[in-house]
């Protein structure tokens, strides 16, 4: 049975973290529902994404109206390394956290569903690939 619950944003980090035999983006949230509680929920399937000029077919157009592909990225050192190389790219510079939250629409509160809790010391653990937005 999933659990749904709504959690007031306290902060969130995206680091890289070791899952399934891959470095790859994680996304914490830290948050506080209805009775005070604080909750840790962990994102694990965010695909961050840049993109860059391409002269092929593209549904993606830049605020120039260039055409532009899209390019995930699987971590986070992958990012800080096509961040300092040279070469026109658009919105390399958002941050992967800003981007999850943007692309879904998130606005200071996230309702979460979720399968179980695990609870350490005072703060409700929670793995998640569900957001009811």
């Amino acid at each position: 049975m999933l659990n749904e619950i709504n959690l007031h944003l306290l902060s969130a980090t995206a680091h890289d973290e070791f899952v399934n035999g891959q470095n790859q983006i994680v996304l914490t949230f830290y948050g506080r529902d209805q009775l005070h509680r604080i909750f840790r929920v962990k994102f694990y399937h965010f695909k961050h994404y840049y993109f860059i000029p391409t002269e092929e077919n593209s549904s993606w157009k830049s605020l120039d109206n260039k055409k532009v592909k899209k390019i995930e990225i699987r971590n986070l050192k992958e990012l800080r390394q096509l961040q300092n190389q040279n070469g026109h790219c658009y919105e390399i510079d958002v941050h992967p956290l800003d981007r999850f939250l943007m692309d879904q629409k998130i606005f200071g509160a996230i309702k979460v569903r979720y399968q179980d809790e695990n609870r350490q010391n005072e703060i409700f653990e929670i793995s998640t690939d569900e957001w009811a937005v």
